[in-house]
């Protein structure tokens, strides 16, 4: 079994770090950074030393890199990503690339540069048939495929069956965030006249924040990437920590938490949360156990 964790800012691994010192070994096989940059750490430092700052503390940690590519990419984004993940396999790589956007996958099977780079089948994609993995891996090798598109487990169980020996690592986001398909633009900035990133003011890098549905009656937490992208997220988070040797059983080897736009004190409860269900039998699910920290510190 491997225990990955995605994450999307310099603190959340700042908290991982301390959390590891004090549980006194490393419960993290694998880290996925890059597809949601946090904001306000782009607005202290470039993305490669962000990223210089991760890969260092995963070297020295004994963790896989696993470096995440944007689900959405404008033309005029779009080759400025492509050939800097390029570069950053030059030199102290990270371990693969989770290729989230359909269009990148495409252009890296016309590639030689890419042709030894481990690929991944990332959540971006939306797979929801074996078929549809088989057709990729059909192109080119492919070193993990994300499940968690997959509304019935009965579904994914059979993709895992078309899959498995063709892919060696198949993921399933098991707990953190719950993701809302959506796509949009930052809605904090309601100025019409901005049209420039330069001269936005910027208000994502002063906290989080949250939309609230009156008819509903429920708050949707949402974070802006480095493109200016909305990325939003369920009221509850996933706590399906109790079903790890069920999915075992059917060929899950991959288990994620995906921190994004969650508070930095998530982390530790998390991995703890987790850490138990694997050492008791009786584990029970909560879904509001987190409710107080999950509504802390964010803007409305």
């Amino acid at each position: 079994m491997y225990k990955r964790q995605r994450l999307n800012s310099l603190e959340q691994i700042k908290v991982l770090k301390n959390h590891i010192k004090t549980l006194g070994f490393n419960p993290v096989y694998g880290i996925e950074y890059g597809e949601i940059l946090n904001t306000s750490d782009l607005s202290k430092s470039s993305f490669n030393q962000i990223l210089d700052k991760v890969k260092d503390f995963c070297i020295e940690s004994g963790i896989k890199l696993q470096l995440g590519t944007p689900r959405i990419l404008t033309e005029r984004d779009f080759d400025r990503v492509y050939d800097y993940v390029k570069q950053l396999f030059d030199y102290n790589p990270p371990y693969s690339i989770i290729v989230n956007n359909i269009g990148f996958w495409w252009a890296i099977l016309n590639d030689s540069d890419y042709a030894s780079i481990p690929v991944e089948l990332g959540i971006g994609l939306n797979l929801l048939s074996g078929a549809s993995v088989n057709c990729l891996a059909s192109k080119r090798n492919i070193e993990a495929v994300e499940l968690s598109s997959f509304i019935d487990i009965k579904d994914a169980e059979l993709c895992i069956k078309n899959i498995i020996d063709k892919v060696p690592f198949r993921k399933l986001t098991v707990g953190g965030s719950i993701r809302i398909s959506c796509s949009g633009l930052c809605p904090l900035n309601n100025d019409s006249a901005v049209l420039s990133r330069l001269s936005c003011s910027a208000p994502c890098h002063k906290g989080n924040y949250a939309v609230v549905d009156k008819d509903r009656e429920k708050v949707y937490t949402f974070t802006v990437d480095g493109f200016c992208r909305m990325h939003m997220f369920r009221d509850k988070i996933l706590d399906l920590f109790k079903y790890t040797r069920q999915l075992q059983d059917i060929g899950v080897n991959e288990f994620v938490i995906d921190f994004s736009c969650l508070d930095t004190k998530l982390v530790p409860i998390l991995i703890n949360r987790f850490l138990n269900s694997l050492s008791d039998n009786n584990y029970k699910t909560d879904e509001n156990f987190l409710d107080k920290l999950y509504y802390l510190n964010y803007h409305y």
